[in-house]
Parts: C-alpha cells; structure tokens; sequence
C-alpha cells in the first residue's frame, strides 16, 4: 500500500504600521508619507485611496512602492490635497488596510470680495464678504467712526437691525442714514497674512416723513398753525395742498413759512381765524431726488354745538316719558353729555313757562356713571332715546334738552309738551268717621286725600262696610261695596243693616285708572232695635194638675236685634169660654215655671224676646195640658119620691170636672138618726 505526506502551510496576513502627516502643514510646501508592513507573508501589494476613492491623478501625487513598504510624495500641496489618505495592504491571507488624515493650511482668499454699495433709507442691503482657506477664515466687520478718518470700531451683532450671516455678510434690516460710512471686512485664520477689504456704503434718504398723519383742532375764529417736518436728502421741496386742489394763498387768512432743520426742511401753514369750512384734511407732500411721502393733518375746528334735531315722546308711562332725538352737528368736538331739563306745568292749566331757572335740570353723560332718574339709549349713530323717570303721574310737562361738547352747550330745543298717564291713587281719603243713625242704619263722612295723591281725576269713592262676627266659629263674609260718584260727595248712609250690630268700614277713592288705598278700618255698632226673630225650640211640659214647665233658646244670634233683656210667657187656657184672657210672665232666664192654672186644661203657650226697643215676634204656639184633679161637686142635686122605698135623685155635672168623671158616688141616710 503507498503512504502519502501532507503538508501543513500556515498563510500570515500583513500588518501595517501605523503612519501621519506631518503637522500645520502648509500650502505650496513638499509632503511624504510611507506605509510598510512589519510582518506577513509575501509578496505584498499596496493601493492608495483618497476620501475612500482612487487618488485623482489632476493631484500629481506620486507613489513609490517596495517590496515592504509604499511611499505618497507631494511635490507641492494645495488644499485640494487636504482630505483622509487610505493604505490598503495584501497578501495571500488577508487585506488590511489604515487611513491618516491629510491637513493643508490655506491662508484666506477672495470668494466674494466686498464693494462698495448704495442703498435708499428704510431698505435692506447686504455687504457681501466671503473668503475659503484652510482652517475656515473668520470673519468681522468694523466701521470707521464718526468724525475720524482711520478709527475703526467693530460691529457688535446683537440681532438689532443688522446680522452678521454664516457666509461673512453683512445684513442690514432698514438701513439708516446713521449707518452711512465706511466699513472693513476682515478675514484672517492664523495662516499667512489676513485679509481685509474698506468699502463705503452710501445709504440715499428719499423724501420722508417720521409720522403719516397727525391731528390738529383749533376753536372757531382762533388762529391755528399745520405744521410738517420732513427728512431727506436736499434739494428737498414741500407743497400744500386740500382736496387735491393747491391751496389759495392769495386770501388773507393763509400764509406758509418754511426753515431748514439738521435732517430736512420744516414747512408751517398759519390760518389766521377759522372757519367752519377750514375743517378737514390737509396735505403735505415732500419730493427730492429719491422719492416722495406725503404727511396727512386733520383740521378740526372746533364750536359749539348744534342743538339736537327732532325731539319727540314717543312713549307716555304713569311716572315716566321715552323721549327721541337726532343728534346735530357736534361741533367738531366729542359730544360729552346732554343736559335735560323738564319743568312741571302750573295746575292752572299754563302752556308755558316763562323761566327755567326753576326747572329741574338733568347733565346725561355720554361716557360716565348712568343718571339715576335717566336710562340713555343710543339707537344708530346719531339717533338717542331717553327714559326720564321720576316724574309725577297725570302731570303735564315741559321737556327741552341741550348738546354739550368740550367747547360750550349748544341752544335749547323749542320744548315738549308731554301729560303722564294717569294712576291709582296713591292715599287713602282722611278722617272717616261713622255714627250711628236709626237701627240698621250707619252714617259714614270722610275727607279727599291730598290733590298731589290723587294722580288723575278722581271719580268718587267706594264704602265697604264688613259686618263683625259675634260667633268667631261662625263667621261668614258679610261685606257690602257702595259707590259715591263725585270727588266732593264725602259722606254716606248704609242702611238695611242689622240692628245692634258691629261693623267695620273702610273707605277708598278711585279714578279713571284705578282704586287708591283703603282708609283704616273705623268700627261702629248699629242701635238696637226689637229682635227679628223668636225664642226657638219652646217646650213645656205639666208637673201638676195647677203647674207646668216651660222651656225655650234665644233668637239667632244674628236676629236678636240688641241686648235681650228678658222674654216675656204668654199662656192661655184653651176653653169654650172665650172670655179668659191670656196672661203675661216676664222672666230673664231661659225657662220658667206657671202656677195656679186651671186644673185639666189645655194652654197656648208663646215666647217672645224683648229688647230696650221692644218686643219681638212671637213664637208659634205649643200646647200644653195639666194633669187631672178631683172634680168640684156635683151641682144642684134634687131628691124625689119615686116609690115607697125608692127615691130619684138627679144632679148636674161638677162645674170644674178637673178631669173625665168615670163614675158618681151617691151618699145617703135616713133622717134623723
């Protein structure tokens, strides 16, 4: 059997030692690097790779290689060598490979170079400075001072109206007169000299004005003076003029004046007395080389003002009036109240008055604190109503109101003549007084409230008259209403009452509106008068053959007429003799007792109350019967002989049989013995 050898190789891959440029190195001058490998296997290849690509052969670098090493030679570098350099090394185990930063220091150049720039106010302009160089160069800005010709100071951005960009320009916002002048761009990165550049930036004012407007009030017939200032570069010219129209400076009354200032011209319109017409807006325009502004004043010349237009009531309450009106011509000055005023007419019946000065006078405020007896509405832009409050009711008026600016008050209105509406009377009528007339009746006087409370025509009275329960658990409304027609009738009879009674009455005037308030209540008693009613609920019962018992309840309490004094019995006995008179008994109690009657006899019996005025009515018969008694004897007995031994007697009935005779009883004996 053959035998076979094998055999082991072991492949080492290569090892790079680590390499670098050399440092703050600077353009123009000559550069080596060398990559070699310490170890590994050979043979061994090298590859040179710029920023992780083919080294460009527009850098003219040469590469020298060995069997150990490689070498990169820079004749002369430029910053378009600077960049990271890749030795990449291998061999038939492996590839490896390091990478070393290349740095050429560049001193500034020139990308953008500064110039000289102008630029009109108020528009933004940018000072162009850029520069490329290895580090990064950086830039500042300086700018000469005011009044020296080589002081420069730097400019500071603190994110006003100029900033410094990430490029070195300088930005300005809304150049100023202020910032014309020179300025010097320097740049510098610590490589070679700096680099600087002086430029001057001319910043051209147009005509112009600070403000676009502004306000002017004068008083009617004073002077007033228009004044405008504006800035720019000279020559510089100012024109007046209103309504697009020149204005007319051959009349006397206008007059211009112009004077230079440090920045511009100054021009001054004089209006020697106003007008009215003067009013409104003026203009002032600027010109010079650069451009135009025109300045707007507005003219107010102020009087007083008109007096409101159109016053009118357009509403009428009890104690209140809605008056209307339109505003007039404010004066050209804010209107800042209306002054009201309103004067009662005289109760005669006057149309006019002839003075004011006693009239109640009301300042409304346009802007302050609301009036108390005033509600102002405003309606539209020069339409106001007005509630005016406080007012007497059924009250004839006079109202007139005035216009109040900053100047003066403007005339009265010719004023209006209003009446309020009537209403309730507001007191009750005085004095009442109520007496008593005959029974049943009351007389009741009383006297009109004040005039100032009638608050319209009073047409009479109403008389309530409430009869007083004696019964507090019976005690039904019992009230009666009279009208008295008349403001002068001030007295009343009631009648048909009840007699000897409690009333209260209350009396009230009325108008067309309404009743008043009621008086307070007067109480008065009707006289007595004899009870209207009867005893109810007789009774009577016999206790004897001579006695009996009779029993009965008061009148309603309401029909008793006054004070029952006592009752009066009348009884009679009810027998065929017609000639017995009924008798009278006179108690104060509620029942009685009747002696001595007739025995076995049937009685009427009657109650009747009576009073300090008289009897009352009766009540309607009971009857009542005594009980049985023994009779009387018989009457006129006869005797005669009827036989030997008979005798016939005969008699008449007793005449008080004092009951129903059953039977007779004869008694007899012999004679003699």
């Amino acid at each position: 059997m053959a035998r076979r050898e094998l055999q082991l190789v072991v492949s080492n891959p290569p090892e790079i030692e680590p390499f670098s440029f050399s440092a703050n190195l600077q353009e123009g001058k000559r550069a080596q690097v060398s990559c070699s490998v310490i170890s590994g296997d050979m043979p061994v290849h090298f590859l040179w790779l710029k920023d992780n690509g083919p080294i460009p052969s527009s850098l003219q670098v040469e590469e020298r290689a060995a069997d150990f090493f490689s070498n990169l030679v820079f004749k002369e570098v430029s910053a378009r060598h600077s960049g990271s350099y890749t030795c990449v090394a291998s061999n038939s185990a492996a590839k490896v490979n390091y990478t070393a930063e290349l740095v050429v220091k560049v001193s500034p150049k020139w990308v953008t170079e500064p110039q000289d720039e102008a630029v009109l106010a108020g528009e933004p302009i940018a000072l162009h400075c850029q520069t490329t160089g290895s580090p990064t160069p950086e830039i500042s800005w300086l700018k000469q001072r005011a009044g020296s010709s080589s002081d420069y100071e730097p400019l500071v951005n603190l994110g006003g109206r100029f900033q410094f960009m990430s490029n070195g320009t300088l930005w300005f916002e809304s150049t100023l007169p202020y910032d014309e002048g020179s300025y010097t761009c320097k740049a510098e990165n610590g490589v070679g000299s700096s680099l600087s550049k002086t430029i001057f930036l001319a910043v051209n004012e147009p005509a112009r004005f600070e403000l676009t407007s502004h306000n002017v009030s004068a008083r009617k017939d004073a002077a007033a003076t228009l004044a405008c200032e504006a800035r720019g570069d000279a020559p510089l010219r100012l024109t007046w003029s209103r309504a697009v129209k020149p204005l007319d400076l051959s009349t006397y009354r206008l007059s211009i004046s112009e004077a230079k200032t440090d920045g511009g011209l100054r021009s001054q319109l004089y209006i020697s007395r106003t007008e009215r017409l003067d009013s409104g807006v003026y203009k002032c325009q600027a010109v010079n080389a650069y451009g135009h502004s025109d300045h707007y004043i507005y003219l107010s010349v102020q009087e007083n003002p008109e007096t409101p237009q159109s016053l009118s009531v357009i509403e009428i309450l009890s104690r209140a009036v809605r008056l209307s009106w339109s505003q007039g011509f404010d004066g050209n000055s804010p209107l800042e109240a209306y002054t009201l005023q309103y004067s009662a007419l005289s109760p005669q019946g006057a149309i006019r008055v002839t003075h004011w000065e006693l009239a109640n006078t009301i300042n409304i405020s346009l802007q302050g604190t609301p009036h108390a007896h005033v509600v102002l509405t405003k309606k539209g832009d020069v339409h106001y109503e007005a509630l005016l409050s406080n007012l007497k009711p059924h009250t004839a008026y006079m109202i007139r109101i005035a216009a109040l600016n900053q100047i003066d008050r403007s005339a009265f209105t010719e004023p209006v003549v209003v009446k309020t509406q009537e209403e309730a009377p507001s007191e009750a009528p005085s004095n009442v007084q109520v007496t008593a007339g005959g029974p049943g009746e009351l007389h009741v006087t009383w006297r009109p409230p004040p005039r100032d409370a009638w608050h319209g025509e009073l047409l009479g009275y109403s008389v309530s008259c409430t009869e007083l329960p004696q019964d507090t658990l019976y005690a039904p409304d019992l009230t009666r209403t009279l009208t008295v027609n008349g403001w002068s009738a001030t007295e009343l009879t009631l009648s048909s009452l009840k007699k000897f009674t409690r009333y209260e009455v209350r009396v009230r005037a009325f108008n067309g509106v309404a009743a008043g308030p009621v008086s307070a209540p007067v109480t008065a008693t009707t006289l007595e008068g004899v009870p209207e009613s009867h005893p109810t609920r007789v009774l009577c019962s016999a206790l004897s053959s001579s006695s009996m018992k009779v029993s009965w309840s008061p009148p309603p309490p309401g029909s008793r007429g006054g004070m029952i004094q006592g009752y009066k019995v009348i009884y009679a006995p009810l027998t065929s003799n017609h000639a017995d008179v009924a008798e009278i008994k006179r108690v104060t109690a509620t029942d009685t007792y009747l002696h001595t009657l007739h025995k076995y006899t049937n009685y009427s019996i009657q109650v009747l109350a009576f009073t300090g005025a008289g009897d009352g009515k009766r009540s309607s018969p009971v009857y009542c019967m005594t009980e049985e008694d023994v009779p009387s004897a018989p009457e006129k007995i006869k005797a005669l002989a009827y036989s030997s031994d008979s005798v016939l007697v005969s008699w008449l009935p007793p005449v008080h049989p004092n009951g129903i005779i059953s039977h007779y009883t004869v008694y007899y004996r012999e004679a003699g013995r």
